[in-house]
């Protein structure tokens, strides 16, 4: 987990973008958030062979009261096109496969 893609979705504009280092730096953010009352929604997206960390992330964060949805993103990420951001040097890898989690389930839930 040295690289942790974060997409902060707000109205289905992408509002922050950022590659984290740590999980306690990720569940600082969402602590920020949650104290601004704004319905925060953590989603993870997990490849189906990291199950156990994934896990292991989500109940920590539900600890917090936080929600939290797990997503595997094998499949979001294979078909969610959001555009080039990462040859434009807008997104990294881990933030656009991030904002591809967020969309496809904000998606699937209209």
């Amino acid at each position: 987990t040295s690289n942790i893609g974060l997409a902060i979705v707000v109205d289905d504009i992408l509002a922050f973008s950022a590659v984290l280092r740590s999980i306690e730096r990720l569940l600082h953010i969402v602590a920020v958030l949650r104290e601004l009352e704004v319905g925060v929604v953590v989603r993870i997206g997990c490849p189906r062979h990291l199950l156990d960390l994934a896990t292991e992330l989500v109940d920590r964060l539900r600890g917090s009261g936080a929600r939290v949805e797990l997503v595997f993103d094998e499949r979001v990420k294979e078909s969610v096109v959001v555009g080039d951001f990462v040859n434009l040097g807008k997104l990294s890898s881990h933030e656009l496969d991030a904002l591809k989690i967020a969309i496809a389930v904000a998606a699937l839930a209209r």
